[in-house]
């Protein structure tokens, strides 16, 4: 009986778990400025707009696999997004629209990336966006695939703040090992539950 008891709370716990862990989700953190607007921005992008844009920094609130993908871009600068590990690291704006790349996060916290232009070597890291250029704008992504759209704005030549230099489009999912972790609990039930059974029939 006591097992069966054990087994019973084990595997509740270990689904409920998984259950907080699949609840993983991007927000804006510390906003350092808010409501960009631009009107110049010409990446096309179904289903966005870019409106009511945030410069802050960009976090998970959990475990997750984020997904960067290269949206466009409008700049005469060479830019690119890194330390975003996966498959593409950087992910240069010469790459084809559509690539990107992935990063695996255990916890909450802050995500790791930053937008460089090549030549002149200027930049910003995600946590450290003020609102002088370079710097980048979060956008929600509307009705698109995506949950944000991040644009970088290289602080080039003109007065071009419509951060479209480099586009990228974000997304998360949990962290596969929370889909192991639910399995894993309601096995332990559902094994409980045929022993119980089992017995009373008996």
């Amino acid at each position: 009986m006591r097992m069966r008891q054990t087994a019973w709370w084990l595997g509740m716990l270990l689904a409920a778990h998984a259950t907080s862990a699949s609840a993983v989700d991007l927000v804006i953190d510390s906003p350092v400025a808010t409501g960009f607007s631009p009107s110049g921005f010409d990446v096309v992008i179904p289903g966005f707009t870019p409106s009511n844009g945030t410069i802050g920094t960009l976090q998970v609130t959990g475990a997750g696999v984020v997904t960067y993908t290269y949206l466009g871009k409008e700049a005469g600068y060479t830019n690119r997004l890194f330390n975003v590990g996966g498959t593409l690291s950087p992910i240069l704006d010469s790459h084809a629209v559509g690539s990107f790349s992935v990063q695996t996060y255990l916890a909450s916290g802050a995500l790791s990336f930053s937008f460089s232009t090549v030549s002149p070597a200027i930049g910003v890291t995600n946590g450290s966006a003020t609102s002088s250029s370079p710097t980048f704008a979060i956008f929600a992504g509307g009705s698109s695939a995506f949950k944000w759209v991040l644009g970088y704005d290289d602080g080039g030549a003109g007065p071009d703040r419509d951060f479209d230099d480099m586009v990228i489009g974000v997304t998360v999912v949990p962290e596969p090992e929370a889909y192991g972790l639910a399995l894993a609990g309601m096995s332990v039930v559902a094994v409980a539950i045929r022993r119980r059974q089992g017995q009373v029939r008996s």
